[in-house]
């Protein structure tokens, strides 16, 4: 399920890769994603109905970013400036910390479209509209700050997180699959916790259109101000469970689409002489 599993892909097949598997897992687990955004916002747990998966189309769409960009260079890291495949776990965290942190500005955008979607509805143009009504263009990108934070956790722990986990799950779970599966849920939550505080500043910046949160030390401030420090762990649970649903979903989407990309996403052997 990793970038070292023979046989290798190339710069392009790791990013295909992790597009379609950003998608899946985007599809599989938007409305874990909306119920953390409502708790997150203050606007507490939402009734189920079909706009749960509000937000989707801008998510999927970022995971031309999201998705592709952090497993390219992840692959690219390993392969130019390692010199293996085969990393290490400190040089896998470090990998994916560093990934998340260039992917946060570009993503931006698109989680600025998907919170104001979930939160509020309309259309997408709707939704731009609002955006752009803030503070112009600049609006999309107001909460990079957070989103960079987040994502260095978020990949950090995916990429090398998961291995300290399946490495003290081999003599308990001999099975691959299961102990695949085991250490993304556990790693999932894991990563959902700790990242809660960075999350819910970004989605109070994101699902804002008045400029109440304008910047993410303004937003810090008034949040520990008005509603205490462990205000910044406010939806802890809900984004817990959603982000182990989305390690799980995502390692069974990299897992099913893995062997059975078309050869040009493969490296020629030759490229290894």
């Amino acid at each position: 399920m990793s970038i070292h599993t023979e046989p290798q892909l190339n710069a392009a097949g790791n990013y295909t890769l992790g597009v379609g598997a950003d998608i899946f897992s985007v599809l599989a687990t938007q409305p874990l994603d909306t119920v953390a955004t409502y708790v997150m916002s203050r606007k507490g747990m939402p009734p189920f109905g079909t706009w749960l998966w509000r937000g989707a189309a801008a998510n999927c769409s970022g995971a031309f970013v999201q998705g592709g960009v952090p497993f390219m260079v992840n692959g690219l890291i390993a392969e130019h400036f390692f010199k293996t495949q085969h990393l290490s776990q400190s040089q896998m965290i470090s990998n994916g910390i560093f990934t998340g942190l260039i992917s946060a500005g570009a993503i931006a955008p698109f989680e600025r479209v998907a919170k104001l979607h979930q939160l509020h509805g309309g259309s997408i143009y709707s939704v731009c509209q609002r955006s752009i009504a803030e503070n112009g263009m600049a609006s999309f990108f107001k909460a990079a700050g957070p989103i960079a934070l987040r994502d260095s956790i978020v990949f950090g722990t995916f990429f090398g997180g998961r291995r300290v986990v399946e490495d003290h799950l081999e003599p308990y779970v001999p099975h691959v699959g299961l102990k695949e599966g085991i250490a993304s849920i556990a790693t999932g939550i894991f990563a959902g916790a700790i990242s809660t505080p960075a999350a819910r500043i970004n989605v109070l910046m994101q699902g804002d259109a008045q400029g109440t949160y304008p910047t993410m030390a303004r937003t810090l401030q008034t949040v520990v101000k008005h509603e205490g420090v462990q205000s910044l762990f406010k939806g802890a649970a809900a984004r817990s469970g959603f982000m182990g649903g989305y390690y799980l979903t995502l390692a069974i989407g990299y897992k099913m689409l893995r062997n059975n990309l078309p050869g040009i996403f493969y490296q020629s052997t030759a490229s290894h002489m």
